[in-house]
């Protein structure tokens, strides 16, 4: 059974700290409104901050540095840097990792690069198991976002939202990418504004089931790169920086993005 991945899917997918980066990210600081991070709600199931190392701030999953992957400043302090060419963390195989329901992935980004991976998650891609299913966020070759869900009844191509604009300019942008089953929905959103979406009459049934952890296969979550397919290596590097790396259980609404996004180089606020 081959393995998806970003190059082979319909079309290829593949601010910190002063008050300047501040107003780069986010426009005019308002004088009236004191500047503060906002809380990470809902709680996330993982927040990869890059924050000079490849940990979990919620301290469930994590990860690892391969390749060169090394640091830069990104949109909230540091985050990943990728030179596109070997570099990517991966987090471990987890069950837990899998959501049954909603999920959400927000982070910052800047690159110049297209047809490359930002997140992937698979599993029984290259075994012959019956429940495999997959998630993927990346670039196009036009530098537009998409996000891929294939569910565990899904064997063929699963289902896919591009964004609007293009996001690949070298300039940093916030990016929220969101599965919403209650309303049969995926969503992208761009520095806070949605740009882009399928709903239920547009996104097969298929697309809103569990993304189950597979019964013979231990593929990790991979951040920067997609999973190779079988024994081969990963694909689809992505080059630049990815900051703040959070996955939620959960749909991120418009409300909550759009305070994500605001915040700039605040960010969220980080647990104790």
């Amino acid at each position: 059974m081959a393995r998806i991945a970003f190059p082979a899917l319909a079309r290829p997918l593949a601010r910190g700290l002063a008050t300047t980066l501040l107003v780069a990210a986010c426009g005019q600081v308002d004088a009236d409104v004191p500047p503060t991070c906002v809380p990470p709600s809902p709680n996330p199931e993982a927040w990869w901050r890059g924050e000079n190392n490849a940990d979990d701030a919620i301290g469930r999953y994590p990860g690892a540095l391969h390749g060169d992957a090394g640091f830069a400043i990104g949109g909230v302090h540091r985050g990943f840097f990728f030179d596109g060419t070997d570099d990517y963390v991966a987090i471990d195989h987890r069950g837990a990792l899998y959501p049954e329901g909603s999920f959400s992935f927000e982070a910052w980004l800047r690159t110049t690069g297209v047809n490359s991976t930002i997140v992937s998650m698979y599993e029984c891609g290259g075994s012959s198991c019956d429940d495999w299913s997959a998630l993927g966020i990346g670039l196009h070759d036009d530098g537009h976002l998409a996000l891929w869900v294939r569910d565990t009844r899904d064997k063929e191509g699963g289902a896919e939202v591009e964004s609007d604009d293009a996001v690949n300019d070298g300039e940093l942008h916030h990016v929220a990418l969101v599965r919403d089953v209650e309303h049969r929905e995926l969503r992208i959103y761009v520095d806070g504004v949605p740009d882009g979406s399928l709903d239920k009459d547009q996104a097969p049934d298929t697309t809103f089931g569990p993304l189950m952890a597979g019964t013979t296969d231990d593929d990790p979550l991979m951040i920067g790169a997609g999973i190779g397919t079988y024994a081969e290596a990963p694909s689809g590097y992505f080059a630049g920086v990815i900051d703040e790396l959070t996955y939620y259980k959960t749909a991120l609404t418009d409300d909550e993005v759009r305070a994500l996004h605001g915040a700039g180089a605040f960010g969220k606020c980080v647990p104790h």
